[in-house]
């Protein structure tokens, strides 16, 4: 008995929390195209991405303490023996996050080592666990041959792209024209920002990698910034993009998989996206204004 906009919302908004915090495939595109190591663009995500929860969390929160009928609570026992089996039931995904994250952190493996470890690890514990079988096993190893297929062709095109943009010089020019208008640097990044934006409501994030670094890249790194800062304000404003309307590719994919007979409009899920949006833009300008909150971790590596 959740209101529709609280719900719808909530969906819509978490969906994009799985671009920042690792692992991430726009940050594996983005560190293909900058060449820069995979291991620092994702781990450079975890604070942002904690940091969006927590802000989406406030929302939530504030939204039921003021709307308190739009989350009716629910009578149930507390039974504290149930929930620490519910939290003991957890421990594989917090033992892959550990072995990825904490790998990549502490210098054990590189991007594609920690990956084979979680792969090998995954399958262990789906076996103790008794629900890894033959067709399981088939099953994944072709979603995973498709899925590697799909990146290995795009990163292709993406080499490809960049090439066609440094023999034409189209970054160099626009940077010496910058250079000439005597723009100043934050008024190209506040223009880049807006383009992303606006891209991020028609496009999917992997079209925006591949049109948007190989121009934007060399033009931000010319004026002074930090490529592994600017990583992060790209993923965060492609996938603010996917819930802005009038355009939000999430809200329609969400729509597309409700019910037939759902009376859920979009309408109604734009309107409890809008305060997810809000919150959004907040936390785009902190990551913007403080830099140190996207190098703080691979800073320390």
């Amino acid at each position: 008995n959740y209101a529709p906009g609280l719900a719808t919302g909530v969906v819509a908004a978490g969906g994009t929390l799985g671009a920042l915090i690792p692992p991430s495939i726009p940050f594996i595109l983005f560190a293909i195209l900058a060449e820069e190591s995979v291991a620092k663009l994702l781990l450079a995500g975890i604070v942002p991405g904690v940091l969006t929860l927590l802000a989406y969390l406030f929302v939530v929160w504030l939204w039921v303490r003021f709307r308190p009928a739009d989350a009716p609570l629910v009578e149930e026992a507390d039974d504290g023996e149930s929930n620490f089996r519910i939290y003991l039931g957890l421990w594989p995904t917090f033992l892959l996050l550990g072995i990825i994250i904490g790998g990549l952190f502490f210098g054990f493996f590189t991007g594609i080592q920690a990956a084979a470890v979680a792969v090998v690890t995954a399958l262990v514990v789906g076996m103790i666990r008794r629900r890894m079988s033959w067709a399981a096993l088939k099953s994944a190893m072709g979603d995973a041959a498709l899925q590697s297929a799909v990146i290995f062709s795009i990163g292709i095109g993406a080499k490809l792209m960049i090439t066609l943009v440094a023999v034409a010089n189209l970054a160099g020019g626009i940077s010496e024209w910058l250079d000439a208008a005597q723009i100043q640097p934050w008024a190209v990044i506040a223009a880049i920002v807006l383009i992303l934006l606006v891209m991020g409501m028609f496009l999917d994030p992997t079209g925006i990698i591949l049109l948007m670094v190989p121009i934007t890249l060399p033009i931000v790194e010319d004026l002074g910034f930090h490529v592994i800062w600017y990583a992060v304000i790209f993923v965060k404003l492609i996938e603010i993009g996917l819930i802005t309307p009038p355009i939000g590719l999430n809200a329609f994919v969400l729509k597309s998989v409700l019910p037939d007979t759902s009376d859920i409009t979009l309408g109604t899920i734009f309107k409890g996206i809008t305060v997810f949006i809000i919150i959004d833009l907040v936390v785009l300008g902190t990551l913007l204004f403080f830099p140190d909150l996207s190098l703080m971790i691979p800073d320390m590596m």
